[in-house]
C-alpha cells in the first residue's frame, strides 16, 4: 500500500528543510545521499564498508510497502532540485508488530537535531501504522545513535550474537 504523503517544513541551523515521505522517484537523491556519507557514517549505518547502495537495495529502499515500511527524508534546496541530507525508516515483516529502525544523517548535519526531528515524526507515524516496537542493531561505537535512542526511551542491551553491537528497543503507544 502507498505510504502517507507526509510533508513538513522545518528550520534547523537557520536553513529551511523539507521533511517528507520518500518516494520511488527519489531513487537518485537517495543513492547520492548514501554515496555522499563519509566512510565512517556508511559503516555506522550499514555495518560494512558499503561504498554505495546496490541496485537491489536502492530499489527496496524507495519502494515502500506501507504500513510495513516507511521512510522520511530531509531535503534542502539544491539548484532547481533538492538534496537529501537525512533519512529515517522502519521495516517489518508482513503481519509482525515489531519493526527495524534505521537512521542516517549527512555528516555536515550531524549533531544539529536533524535525527531528533526525523525520529519524532517517524515515531508518530509508526504508532498510527500499528507498529508496537522499534528495534535497531547499532554498533557500540555509534555514540550519536546511542544518545539519540536514550533520549527517546529506547532500552540498550548487548546483542546476543555480536559483542560489538547493541540492540536498541522501544515499545510504542506508551507500553514501555
Amino acid at each position: 500500500m502507498r505510504p502517507p504523503d507526509y510533508r513538513e517544513q522545518i528550520t534547523l541551523a537557520g536553513t529551511p528543510i523539507t521533511v517528507r515521505t520518500l518516494w520511488p522517484e527519489d531513487r537518485a537523491i537517495e543513492e547520492a545521499f548514501v554515496r555522499g556519507l563519509s566512510p565512517t557514517s556508511r559503516y555506522l549505518r550499514f555495518h560494512s564498508a558499503l561504498p554505495a547502495l546496490t541496485p537491489e537495495m536502492a530499489e527496496r529502499f524507495v519502494h515502500l510497502d506501507y504500513p510495513d515500511q516507511m521512510a522520511l527524508i530531509a531535503c534542502v534546496p539544491d539548484g532547481a532540485g533538492e538534496r537529501q541530507i537525512a533519512v529515517a525508516r522502519w521495516a517489518r515483516p508482513k503481519g509482525d508488530t515489531a519493526a527495524d529502525l534505521g537512521i542516517a544523517v549527512a555528516d555536515a548535519w550531524q549533531g544539529k537535531g536533524l535525527g531528533t526531528a526525523l525520529l519524532q515524526r517517524l515515531l508518530r507515524i509508526a504508532e498510527r501504522a500499528g507498529v508496537e516496537q522499534l528495534a535497531a542493531d547499532v554498533l557500540y561505537e555509534n555514540h550519536r545513535m546511542r544518545a539519540l535512542a536514550r533520549d527517546f526511551g529506547f532500552r540498550l542491551a548487548p546483542h546476543q550474537d555480536d559483542p560489538h553491537t547493541l540492540l536498541l528497543v522501544r515499545q510504542l503507544n506508551d507500553r514501555q
